[in-house]
């Protein structure tokens, strides 16, 4: 038996890239899947997440330029903080 070094490093190397996403994507794919599963509209999740994305973070923007410059992106949106 293996000893557990491969999916650590497996492990490893997803989480690394889950952390070089954005974190507005993760955020809203949870939330759209979680209303897929639920029987929901997920479509006007969606269209609400994409406002998101290409509003006031700046993320979608970002994650376009960095493409088209062939640079790793830099994400800033945050979670909001419970009131």
């Amino acid at each position: 038996m293996e000893d557990g070094t491969a999916l650590r490093e497996r492990v490893a190397a997803f989480a690394a890239t889950l952390a070089s996403r954005s974190l507005l994507t993760q955020r809203a794919t949870k939330e759209i899947v979680t209303a897929l599963g639920a029987g929901g509209d997920a479509d006007t999740l969606t269209l609400q997440w994409m406002r998101e994305a290409g509003g006031p973070s700046g993320d979608m923007h970002e994650g376009i330029a960095a493409f088209h410059e062939r640079r790793p992106p830099s994400f800033t949106w945050t979670a909001p903080r419970p009131s």
